[in-house]
């Protein structure tokens, strides 16, 4: 048995000084300490003859953990705690949006390969052969068609043995919320509340923020300083994670994220407004982060015309979605688009959007 790996490794953190001690973690760690127990016990060698008569049978059925809680309470540490205590190599941790990415390549290869059969049952097995384990990091639902695959996908693969844990921002009743069809999809709420434990983090702090209090969030001019400043902000807001890519769907198309860990998204300034983008794909990133990083914007004026439009487009989004925002800038807000009067509220929002009020106000509204 696991004998409480999680709440152990929990512990021992807290002694170091490296989190503060908080009575909604604990009850989510005995809730994943459980859980592990029940895993282990389903991977061992005694269970695993019974599991492949019920297999056979359709009567086996895995289940999950479904961590919610606003950003910056501890999901994905607590998550990846528990990841790193279970004992098996049959494990696998990914980000909601490069896993979707995977899928969408693997049905696209089924279909462009004429495959007869059940797309979804497929691609389910070829999951459930690469892990009995899956954690996912910050599960949502914003696009029908990913609303109606994953309703399907989940059940599937959890029907042939697998064992879940979704990190989400999104209370299990108001996953995709006033979506496209949306009715079609409550069968997969049902299914969440039935086959997972659902724990909610209701702490009121955003541990995030702690490590940045007094930071600037708009670094000016561009440079070495700033370039050490922005990832000085990335280390501390993901827990000093690199970022992994990551992949959004929108109206069917593929936006990239270069970098992507904790709820932030990291992107150049040439990544998101010198390409062929617009408001849906701006939209798709406030929904997916909390906090996006915008790297070496430079002056904004004169040629510029169109990203600077694009640029306009982001800042209203991510402030209409109360989207934080760190950047490194040629210039102050006022003096990146001097004379031009279409960028006089941009400059006038990037300010506010470095305020601590600004900042705070995520956490509390997510």
């Amino acid at each position: 048995m696991r004998d409480s790996k999680v709440a152990r490794a929990y512990e021992a953190l807290v002694a170091q000084g490296a989190i503060i001690d908080d009575a909604a973690q604990r009850r989510a760690v005995a809730a994943l300490d459980a859980f592990g127990n029940r895993l282990e016990h389903a991977l061992s060698a005694k269970s695993r003859l019974r599991q492949l008569l019920q297999l056979r049978s359709k009567e086996f059925m895995g289940e999950g953990v479904y961590l919610t809680g606003r950003v910056g309470r501890g999901k994905t540490m607590l998550m990846d705690l528990f990841f790193k205590t279970v004992e098996t190599p049959q494990k696998r941790r990914v980000h909601h949006g490069e896993f979707m990415g995977e899928i969408h390549r693997r049905m696209n290869a089924l279909r462009a390969g004429k495959h007869g059969g059940d797309a979804i049952a497929t691609v389910a097995d070829g999951i459930r052969e690469d892990a009995r384990l899956l954690c996912l990091d910050e599960f949502q639902v914003n696009d029908i068609t990913d609303a109606m695959l994953l309703g399907r996908l989940f059940q599937a693969v959890m029907e042939r043995g697998m064992f879940v844990v979704f990190s989400t921002n999104i209370e299990a009743d108001k996953l995709y919320e006033n979506g496209l069809n949306r009715q079609l999809f409550l069968p997969f709420i049902a299914f969440v509340k039935q086959r997972f434990t659902i724990v909610s983090l209701s702490g009121g702090t955003d541990y995030r923020l702690r490590g940045i209090a007094g930071e600037q969030a708009y670094i000016t001019p561009l440079g070495e300083r700033a370039d050490q400043h922005i990832e000085r902000l990335w280390q501390t807001l993901t827990d000093r994670e690199p970022g992994r890519r990551a992949e959004l769907t929108v109206n069917g198309r593929v936006l990239r994220v270069p970098r992507a860990a904790h709820g932030a998204a990291r992107f150049q300034f040439a990544e998101l407004c010198e390409q062929p983008l617009g408001a849906a794909d701006y939209l798709a990133l406030a929904r997916q982060f909390d906090t996006v990083f915008v790297e070496n914007v430079p002056l904004l004026n004169g040629q510029r015309r169109d990203a600077r439009r694009r640029m306009i487009t982001l800042i209203d989004t991510l402030y209409d979605g109360q989207v934080r925002l760190a950047m490194s800038a040629a210039a102050a807000p006022e003096a990146l688009a001097p004379g031009e009067i279409d960028f006089e509220r941009t400059a006038s929002r990037l300010r506010h959007m470095q305020s601590a009020e600004y900042w705070q106000s995520k956490g509390a509204e997510s």
